[in-house]
């Protein structure tokens, strides 16, 4: 059950190590590829290191958010959507976050 629970997590640092890949952040990518193996470790201190490592991933899909917005205000563009789109990337970013705190027991009960 406790990979289940961890499978968002994955998705969400490798969506993360695409958005690093696209603005060319090697290290990122790294960082967001070591973030999947830290999955595999069943010690508390990995699963914490990946759950604050996804918060921050989350500030930084809002903080692209922003920057995005800005472009298209600048060029009359409508940033509704996009605004959306990336507002949910982050949301479900934290989400999967949570659900790695969720203890195994709770779990399967």
């Amino acid at each position: 059950m406790r990979f289940v629970l961890a499978i968002p997590a994955l998705l969400s640092s490798l969506i993360l190590a695409a958005h690093f890949l696209r603005s060319e952040r090697y290290v990122l990518v790294g960082i967001s590829l070591a973030m999947t193996i830290l999955l595999l470790f069943r010690v508390v201190w990995a699963r914490r290191v990946v759950q604050l490592f996804l918060l921050a991933g989350a500030l930084i899909w809002l903080w692209t958010m922003v920057d995005i917005a800005q472009v298209r205000a600048e060029t009359g563009g409508n940033a509704m959507r996009m605004m959306i789109i990336i507002s949910s990337v982050s949301a479900w970013t934290i989400l999967s976050a949570m659900l790695l705190s969720i203890r195994a027991s709770k779990a399967s009960a």
